[in-house]
């Protein structure tokens, strides 16, 4: 009887040894080490990365709206719309910026007209300033733009991950149930 329990338990701790060694090396292929824990952070991540996205499409509908706005021939040498939740803070800067040297050309329109030197020079230091803030409106939108685009195939790889996770569960509780 000795001997048989023996070689019974020999048998079961093989098998055991042969089950955690599978269950192991699935967790090393699938780059596991907790499965829950795991899918927990993969949905934190994946939270991240769609309130990053949110921000950034807001964003570039902020600059959209401004290149329409600068770029529209109605709207030179009038100010530009400040404060409208821009994260580019030279952008906003230059902006105010702007903003500043219209508000004192129209002041300055009050007293005497648009020949006299100092509005000729205004006006053209505001031109060039505009032309500056164009400028910084495109490389903004096409640097987010890139930004959107890698925050897009982050937020792919985690729902990807996401939902491999219910599969890999389904196997660690089949080793789990093997190893009882």
């Amino acid at each position: 009887t000795e001997e048989f329990i023996k070689r019974r338990l020999d048998i079961v701790a093989a098998e055991l040894d042969g089950t955690e060694e599978q269950m192991a090396q699935f967790k090393r292929s699938s780059g596991l080490t907790n499965v829950t824990g795991d899918a927990q952070r993969i949905l934190t991540g994946s939270t991240e990365y769609e309130k990053q996205s949110v921000e950034i499409a807001t964003q570039l509908n902020l600059l959209s709206y401004l290149r329409e706005y600068v770029n529209n021939p109605e709207n030179e040498l009038m100010a530009i719309p400040a404060n409208v939740g821009l994260s580019d803070a030279s952008l906003s800067s230059g902006i105010v910026k702007y903003n500043e040297g219209v508000i004192e050309r129209n002041r300055m329109l009050r007293s005497v007209n648009e020949s006299h030197p100092t509005i000729i020079d205004l006006t053209t230091d505001l031109k060039s300033m505009a032309n500056t803030i164009k400028l910084s409106i495109e490389a903004a939108y096409d640097a987010l733009e890139i930004k959107q685009k890698d925050i897009e195939r982050q937020s792919v790889k985690f729902t990807s991950k996401l939902g491999d996770a219910p599969s890999q569960e389904k196997v660690i509780e089949g080793y789990k149930r093997q190893q009882e």
